[in-house]
């Protein structure tokens, strides 16, 4: 769409009158080469904010959008250059060369959307990151370290009468993988130290108390 509706402008009067100036028709040129991709960023980055179902930060959306369209834009002149120079192909399949080309480029732009849309929640959450494919496992010394963290940090805001704390927002205070905490508040939720909301964040459970000087304990 972006393509046809610069297409189409371009032979427009106002743009015909534009070319017969020099510098003018210098910077039309190099606006209608760079136009076209800076549209396909911002379609980017317009779907990594309002199309998925949660609060994504413009910042994140941003650069996947921006890494997205700088890798649709190669992608689309390697392919565009292939498909000019693979005349063979016309030759052997006839008709149904469009069909193929037309399922590839679907399959290529998807791939380029999802590689965005990755790069751009790990953006937001880099506690996901992962060394490798092996599992994330915490050692004893550590598990106990970060419960005894999650239990202050709980608990200090508990006893202040402050919000609750989701485990994104732990993760991220702790400096830890969502994935390596989740089996810690799972045990911590187990004994009663601390309980899950209908918001999904945590709070101190039965297990906590506070001392008469406002110690958390």
């Amino acid at each position: 769409m972006a393509l046809g509706l610069l297409a189409s402008a371009e032979k427009s009067p106002l743009a015909q009158w534009i070319e017969a100036i020099g510098p003018l028709a210098w910077t039309l040129s190099t606006m209608g080469k760079i136009l076209p991709y800076v549209i396909v960023t911002i379609i980017f980055t317009f779907m990594y904010i309002f199309i998925p179902n949660t609060k994504v930060q413009f910042r994140a959306a941003m650069i996947g959008g921006i890494t997205s369209g700088v890798i649709w834009a190669l992608v689309g002149k390697v392919f565009t250059a292939f498909i000019v120079y693979s005349s063979s192909w016309v030759a052997i399949y006839t008709g149904f060369a469009i069909v193929l080309t037309t399922l590839f480029w679907i399959y290529l732009s998807w791939l380029i959307l999802l590689i965005g849309a990755q790069l751009a929640f790990y953006l937001q959450f880099p506690q996901y990151l992962r060394h490798g494919q092996e599992s994330l496992e915490l050692t004893g010394r550590d598990r106990e370290q970060v419960a005894l963290s999650v239990m202050y940090l709980v608990g200090r805001d508990y006893a202040a009468g402050k919000a609750s704390w989701s485990t994104h927002a732990l993760a991220a205070e702790l400096d830890i993988p969502s994935i390596a905490l989740a089996p810690v508040l799972r045990c911590l939720e187990s004994t009663g130290l601390i309980l899950a909301t209908e918001h999904e964040t945590v709070r101190a459970g039965p297990g906590y108390c506070a001392d008469s000087a406002g110690r958390d304990l």
